[in-house]
């Protein structure tokens, strides 16, 4: 994993690959854990928020 002086000195390339390869595998992991978090959900009790906490996540992962 890159440290933050790593990337301080990194050509904008090398970081740019980085973070793309991060966010795919940020966006695999969401997807293969489709599964438990509908268990997740279904643990939750009704509240009075607006949104849950994975229905928070879904939305901005939607967008």
């Amino acid at each position: 994993m890159m440290t933050k002086a790593t990337l301080n000195t990194q050509n904008p390339e090398i970081t740019r690959n980085y973070i793309t390869h991060l966010l795919q595998q940020l966006t695999d992991d969401y997807k293969n854990t489709k599964e438990e978090r509908k268990k997740l959900g279904s643990l939750s009790p009704a509240s009075d928020e607006e949104f849950t906490v994975l229905e928070e996540m879904s939305y901005i992962n939607n967008e």
